[in-house]
């Protein structure tokens, strides 16, 4: 599918496919249609060496589909959807990824559509040293949609951005997500002006970040972070609601726990709106080894709702932060709920409330 309008296909079963000195594309032209099939155990794809990179749906109103139904693939860089449409199954096999996932093709001008889906209890991705992204980081490309379904086994990656100038969603079933890096560059959600959306949606999700940050709603100015678990489990090193001017961030916990090692800060930049509630009597959100700031910066509207559920924190500051000022606003609503905080030292605030100038 290189040529404009034309169609092609390769299907690889007992054998092996290696790319090593350019970049290998599957409907690549204007209107084409181009699909990759790896259909054995046996089968290898390998395209990695220098600037390798593999792109799906790179073409203007194409479609480009890889099939990696069994077998392993090495690449360096995956790109899945540029100005077409890309679409990436993953079976009972592994793809091991050296450098950046992008969902859509985020780096170059496009408005178009990316797909991954993980589809086997077997299914192992893993990006082993940068970035996968899920939605465009390009700038202009507002109108781009990238979607990682991960509705069984496993992914894992470095860094996770979702939702950055366009569009993008994570959707984790009876499956494992995992963010190996530390510090900062964890999960970002809504890290631009466009809207992420990331929901656990079954009892045996999980989503892991014991050593790094979520943001739920990100750096860059503007734009949406959604983070729903119906059901499952997150674990995470730290989590900050809205990292930038003008951002929203949500938070909803329904049928499912949310586990914070250290600290949570709730509204973490001037002129944003957070929202974190808890909707169900099994609901669980636990602070373990820090307190929780419900409003951070002015010029700031946060909420916590404990509609239903528990919650478990070291400590509480309500419009309390150091940071604070005029026009920050920090709501705690409790009602049929628990709200546990375990501080025991008489030398640190268990609860604070307001205590700050114009707050």
């Amino acid at each position: 599918g290189q040529s404009a309008y034309s169609r092609g296909e390769v299907l690889v079963e007992d054998g092996l496919l290696i790319v090593h000195t350019n970049a290998f594309t599957a409907a690549n032209g204007v209107g084409s249609v181009g699909t990759l099939t790896l259909a054995h155990p046996g089968s290898l794809l390998e395209n990695h060496v220098g600037t390798d990179s593999l792109k799906i749906g790179g073409g203007l109103g194409s479609q480009g589909s890889l099939y990696r139904s069994s077998g392993l693939a090495v690449l360096r860089q995956l790109l899945i959807g540029e100005a077409g449409y890309g679409y990436v199954e993953v079976g009972p096999a592994r793809l091991i990824i050296s450098n950046n996932l992008y969902i859509p093709n985020a780096v170059a001008a496009g408005t178009g559509t990316g797909r991954m889906v993980i589809a086997s209890a077997q299914a192992l991705v893993t990006v082993t040293q940068t970035l996968s992204r899920v939605g465009s980081g390009q700038a202009g490309n507002t109108g781009a949609y990238g979607e990682l379904i991960v509705s069984n086994g496993t992914f894992q990656s470095q860094a996770l951005e979702v939702g950055g100038v366009s569009a993008g969603m994570l959707h984790i079933g009876a499956a494992t997500v995992t963010v190996f890096s530390t510090g900062g560059n964890g999960l970002k959600i809504g890290h631009g002006a466009g809207t992420g959306r990331v929901v656990l949606a079954h009892s045996g999700a999980l989503l892991d970040i014991p050593g790094a940050e979520l943001w739920v709603g990100g750096l860059n100015a503007g734009g949406e972070g959604h983070l729903i678990i119906s059901n499952g489990l997150a674990v995470v090193g730290f989590l900050q609601t809205c990292r930038a001017n003008g951002k929203f961030g949500h938070v909803d916990i329904h049928d499912g726990s949310l586990i914070v090692l250290t600290n949570a800060f709730l509204g973490n930049s001037a002129n944003s709106t957070s929202l974190v509630e808890l909707t169900h009597p099994r609901s669980l959100l636990t602070v373990s080894n820090g307190p929780v700031n419900v409003g951070v910066y002015s010029n700031s509207l946060s909420t916590l709702v404990l509609s239903n559920g528990t919650m478990v924190s070291k400590s509480m500051g309500v419009g309390s932060s150091t940071l604070a000022g005029p026009g920050m606003v920090a709501n705690l609503f409790i009602y049929n709920a628990t709200n546990l905080i375990t501080e025991t030292s008489v030398a640190t605030d268990a609860l604070s409330i307001g205590g700050r100038v114009a707050a």
